[in-house]
């Protein structure tokens, strides 16, 4: 059996070629073609679906990232170009938050510094320190030993 394909690329027919469609190939791929470039990816099996990208978990979240304003910005814009894309595509993408709780004090000293950072950055982020808000909202987590939250 012959795994070897051939392919053939009428000359002119691309501006740029991009090897991978992965998250940083299809990237690559609709930001080029975006600034009027004709753009041929080229993908062995399906896009999206094969090596790192295929395996991650699809998080993409900037409270993470509130602590480094470098890594919080590329957070803060990877959100922004995901709802750009739902909005412009059949791309789906829901936005629904994270719970971060601390149960011991270094935690809540870290949650209340992201709470910080994410004012600063106005992330529309709460802290909630109020058990019986929490159990209002989230009826089924256990707060006895819950300091705080970050939503």
């Amino acid at each position: 059996r012959n795994n070897e394909r051939n392919l053939s690329v009428r000359e002119g027919s691309a501006d740029v070629v991009v090897c991978g469609g992965g998250i940083a190939g299809t990237s690559i791929a609709y930001h080029l073609a975006k600034r009027g470039k004709r753009v041929l990816l080229f993908e062995r099996d399906s896009i999206g679906c094969g090596g790192a990208t295929g395996v991650s978990a699809g998080l993409v979240t900037a409270p993470m990232h509130w602590q480094d304003p470098t890594k919080q910005y590329m957070a803060k814009m990877s959100l922004d170009l995901y709802a750009d894309l739902a909005s412009t595509s059949n791309f789906r993408f829901h936005r629904c938050g994270r719970l971060y709780m601390a149960r011991s004090q270094a935690s809540e000293i870290s949650l209340r510094r992201m709470y910080s950072r994410s004012v600063l950055y106005n992330e529309g982020a709460e802290l909630i320190d109020d058990p019986g808000e929490l159990l209002y909202r989230w009826p089924v987590l256990q707060t006895e030993d819950v300091a705080v939250c970050l939503l």
